[in-house]
């Protein structure tokens, strides 16, 4: 076994047990093979039991309630299960990330105001509410970027009657959004900040070489 190896093990057999209810005469044990059985042997090649971080904090399944599977009478389940750390750039079964990915931040620009009946036109043609309607004196109403960070800069709102002429969509080139969708192994904050000190790492390797 390897030292970043968690070995664990699992047999369990679905048994009849008689009742002495005679309208059902039989009924099922042990049916249903939930998590909360799994039983960690070792970790690496020690048992957790000597290892003083796990001696009164033992490594166990985060949710025991998890159904493995569910068994006939008869049948028996006897599994070995290993769980490895490792590197994404090993293997992608290893990557905590599900996906990655960066926009500018969308700057929605009023060009001029948009008043009284061009408002309602104008926050119907955004489908994501980027617009929103103000209200002046004697009920009078201009059209506000209430919203530009929802904005996906589709151009709708600047489709037809000239309404290039009242709205400018842009980007703040100096201003990114990104989006870090985790498996699960780790929170997306922890992965953005492990990142980074791998890119860190990087710069200085790149940096030694060259002096």
């Amino acid at each position: 076994m390897q030292n970043n190896e968690l070995f664990s093990c699992l047999c369990q057999r679905c048994l009849l047990e008689q009742v002495q209810n005679p309208a059902s005469q039989w009924t099922l044990i042990e049916n249903t093979i939930p998590t909360g059985l799994l039983l960690l042997l070792r970790l690496s090649s020690l048992s957790q039991d000597l290892l003083p971080e796990f001696a009164n904090n033992p490594i166990t399944p985060k949710y025991e309630d998890i159904i493995i599977s569910k068994l006939s009478p008869g049948q028996g389940i006897e599994l070995e299960a290993h769980a490895m750390k490792g590197l994404g750039k090993s293997h992608a079964k290893w990557s905590p990330v599900c996906t990655t990915w960066y926009r500018m931040l969308p700057k929605v620009v009023l060009l001029q105001e948009v008043k009284d009946e061009k408002v309602e036109e104008l926050v119907k043609k955004c489908t994501l509410i980027v617009f929103d309607i103000e209200y002046i004196c004697k009920g009078r109403k201009r059209a506000t970027v209430a919203r530009p960070r929802l904005c996906t800069l589709c151009r709708e709102c600047i489709r037809g009657d000239d309404w290039e002429k009242h709205v400018a969509l842009r980007r703040v080139k100096d201003h990114f959004i990104f989006i870090i969708e985790s498996a699960g192994a780790l929170p997306p904050e922890v992965l953005l900040t492990e990142a980074i000190k791998i890119l860190e790492d990087k710069c200085e390797r790149v940096i030694m070489e060259l002096t």
